[in-house]
């Protein structure tokens, strides 16, 4: 999970520097959002399915969409 979390602070950040600012509260709050979403896709991957691997999958999919 804190690959995860690396990486979308690393892409929030870098927008903020490219566009010369600092992030946007309602960038911060998806930020979070999506932190709590993907604790949430984990929980139920490994209790539901059994697999959570296939979260991680999920997850760093998420991540390229994001970039």
């Amino acid at each position: 999970m804190s690959e995860i979390e690396f990486r979308i602070a690393e892409i929030l950040g870098r927008s903020a520097i490219e566009n010369d600012m600092e992030v946007p509260k309602d960038v911060q709050q998806l930020a979070q959002a999506t932190r709590y979403l993907a604790t949430q896709l984990r929980i139920i991957c490994k209790i539901e399915i059994g697999d959570e691997k296939m979260a991680d999958v999920i997850l760093k999919q998420a991540i390229d969409i994001l970039k």
